[in-house]
């Protein structure tokens, strides 16, 4: 999708991958240095709010210059245990993320053994159906869920 086709809004978008069809899953679209478009935080909730049952979106980029370097990495030891993502800042661990389509009541607990075991700062289970929070969910250092839509807008 071209930058042009951004700035027509989210439906325009969501009509770009056939968000009205019947699809076995939803469309994930994956959108690389989206804080260049000035107007990516209501854009991204805006997509989410009207099409977040179609749609799921994956943002990535810097995930500006001059404010680290970051890494995406897969975590799992040999019990098993894993998380969806571990994000690293400039070489070290700083954030868990385990993203969830439905609000669920209980965190996994993945989520703080692994966060004890690399010493990662946060640790996020990022829920895909909560609504959005305005608040800063970086303020806070233990395992919690927050929104999709709070998680990416406060993104570095």
């Amino acid at each position: 999708m071209g930058h042009h086709l951004l700035t027509r809004g989210a439906t325009a978008v969501a009509d770009a991958v056939n968000r009205t069809d019947l699809h076995e899953r939803p469309s994930v679209l994956v959108f690389d240095e989206l804080h260049m478009y000035p107007k990516w935080k209501s854009f991204l909730k805006g997509l989410d709010d009207a099409h977040g049952e179609q749609c799921r979106m994956i943002v990535t980029g810097g995930r500006p210059g001059g404010l680290g370097d970051y890494g995406l990495f897969y975590l799992r030891d040999k019990a098993k245990r894993e998380v969806d993502f571990l994000v690293t800042k400039d070489g070290k661990p700083w954030l868990r993320v385990e993203v969830k389509s439905a609000a669920q009541r209980d965190l996994n607990p993945n989520l703080a053994f692994f966060q004890h075991a690399t010493g990662a700062k946060h640790a996020f289970q990022a829920v895909f159906d909560m609504p959005y929070v305005d608040r800063d969910c970086f303020a806070l250092t233990m395992p919690i869920r927050v929104p999709v839509t709070t998680l990416l807008s406060q993104l570095p």
